[in-house]
């Protein structure tokens, strides 16, 4: 009975240890997949951009929604 005991401790420990090992592996790609997308905001955009050219504008105006603050009016023209 103490083999079998012994065994199972080592297949668990074994187990265990994959466990981490898949962890680690999994954990490191969704983390390099996670900086990968932020490393290239906007990329829908430049697609966009090609089939539709548009020019943003920024404009500052006063205050528009009455919280006191200046706001920024942005304007977009896409020329189709």
């Amino acid at each position: 009975m103490s083999e079998q005991e012994s065994r199972d401790s080592a297949t668990k420990s074994i187990n265990l240890v994959l466990i981490a090992i898949s962890m680690l592996i999994l954990g490191s790609l969704g983390l390099v997949f996670v900086t990968q997308m932020e490393l290239q905001p906007g990329w829908v955009w430049d697609d966009l951009n090609e089939i539709y050219p548009a020019r943003i504008y920024s404009l500052e105006s006063d205050d528009v929604t009455g919280d006191g603050i200046n706001d920024i009016l942005v304007y977009v023209d896409i020329q189709h």
